[in-house]
């Protein structure tokens, strides 16, 4: 944030450092409150990258909805064992 930003955004001068100052003076319930005013949890998408093999069980267990697994062009993925044999 720069002083034209904060000119084009109709924002103090002096808006960086006022930022800076609210965010050192947050506290948790600050951010708590800021969460359920702007997160909804029915509509929360979470998205895991990295080897499925080291955290798909504990990410299913938390059974916090459909899990869905998709390979690196965005399409569903298929377990090995769902893989189907290569033809001869």
């Amino acid at each position: 944030y720069g002083l034209l930003n904060s000119a084009e955004l109709g924002r103090p001068w002096n808006y960086p450092v006022l930022y800076a100052e609210a965010m050192r003076d947050a506290t948790l319930d600050d951010v708590r409150e800021a969460a359920r005013a702007l997160i909804d949890l029915d509509r929360l998408t979470w998205v895991i990258v990295g080897d499925l093999s080291r955290f798909e069980d504990q990410v299913r267990a938390m059974n916090i909805g459909e899990t869905l697994v998709i390979d690196a062009s965005g399409q569903p993925a298929q377990k090995a064992d769902e893989a189907e044999a290569p033809s001869a």
